[in-house]
């Protein structure tokens, strides 16, 4: 993917099936930008297996050599105290929903970018801030941002009629 910084390559290992069905499809993930390695995850399962693991203790990661950590908040009404957020040498990214379908990236309480229906713009682009984003849009974390009642509601008005 193109990025304001260079080329952004994703590098999946091969997938790891074992037994465990909650274990099926781990696969290191590493990322580089313009050909040097940036960041990466080890035995990562992208969508709702990630956003458990976030939501539970954290999901450990590494950026440009440092422990990074992604951690999750899933289950609050208030959509502004429901986030995604990317923690490594003393800065704190945090993706949080804005709207029904806008998510919006801060940094010290401060907006730095903002993605709709998969699309990203980032004010101030740095390599900690197009890592997190593509680990956040790639990698399926924002149904945790997502409002907790709305797959339940859509259902309720899509079946109802139906019944």
């Amino acid at each position: 993917m193109k990025t304001p910084l260079g080329e952004l390559v994703l590098h999946r290992s091969p997938e790891k099936i074992e037994i465990s069905f909650r274990t099926q499809g781990r696969r290191d993930w590493r990322l580089e930008l313009d050909g040097r390695p940036l960041g990466g995850l080890l035995q990562f399962v992208p969508g709702r297996h990630a956003v458990r693991a976030a939501r539970r203790g954290g999901l450990a990661a590494d950026f440009e050599g440092a422990e990074a950590r992604v951690t999750a908040r899933t289950r609050h009404l208030l959509r502004s105290r429901r986030y995604v957020q990317f923690e490594v040498g003393g800065r704190t990214l945090r993706f949080v929903r804005r709207g029904l379908v806008r998510t919006e990236l801060l940094e010290d309480g401060r907006s730095v970018g903002r993605g709709r229906s998969g699309v990203w713009e980032l004010s101030e682009p740095d390599r900690l801030r197009v890592f997190a984003t593509a680990v956040f849009a790639w990698g399926g974390l924002e149904d945790a941002v997502e409002n907790p009642l709305l797959p339940d509601l859509l259902s309720e008005l899509l079946l109802a009629p139906l019944s």
